[in-house]
């Protein structure tokens, strides 16, 4: 029942992803069948798809990586963009895509730490991290932002009028820990 409800899920997503519904911020705009490609997705939601997203799939977007390689159980290809950030994607040993990732700099817990509850929006959260991608549909609205020190900042909002709210602020460990992943 769990798969099902996964499955069901992902399908939703795929389809408000294709259709361009679902990112009321609008901060990328999505276009075409490789719309879950798009750097940032968060990953809560988009292990659910990782089954059907496939090296070439990537490579046919971004072109081929500058760096391929195995640390651990992953291996991560990563390419450099013209604005001097990164694209990481991240597989397992069988090339099971995992998650795609965009940065620039490290972020830190301590990044987000002038952002209020109930009053910081979604722009705020733009200037700390501008690869974020707003994932919105119908009451749920939230975004992931993977910092230093293995963890994840889920940020919960609120849709008010034509904005997203900040409305509340966790820390998670994230299973990959990121950047210690990608350093070299």
């Amino acid at each position: 029942m769990n798969r099902i409800s996964s499955l069901m899920l992902a399908c939703i997503i795929l389809l408000t992803n294709i259709t361009g519904c679902g990112n009321i911020a609008k901060t990328k705009k999505l276009e075409g069948n490789n719309s879950w490609l798009e750097p940032n997705f968060p990953y809560s939601v988009g292990k659910s798809l990782s089954f059907a997203i496939k090296n070439k799939d990537i490579e046919d977007k971004y072109g081929l990586p500058q760096k391929t390689e195995q640390k651990g159980e992953y291996i991560y290809q990563l390419w450099d963009m013209k604005d001097e950030s990164k694209i990481v994607a991240i597989f397992d040993k069988g090339y099971i895509f995992q998650f795609i990732w965009q940065y620039k700099g490290i972020l830190s817990i301590q990044s987000f730490e002038d952002l209020i509850e109930n009053e910081s929006n979604y722009n705020d959260v733009l200037l700390i991290d501008p690869y974020a991608y707003f994932f919105s549909f119908e009451d749920i609205s939230f975004s992931e932002h993977r910092v230093a020190g293995g963890k994840i900042i889920h940020i919960d909002y609120e849709k008010k009028k034509n904005d997203l709210i900040v409305k509340s602020i966790k820390n998670e460990d994230d299973s990959y820990d990121f950047y210690s992943l990608i350093e070299n």
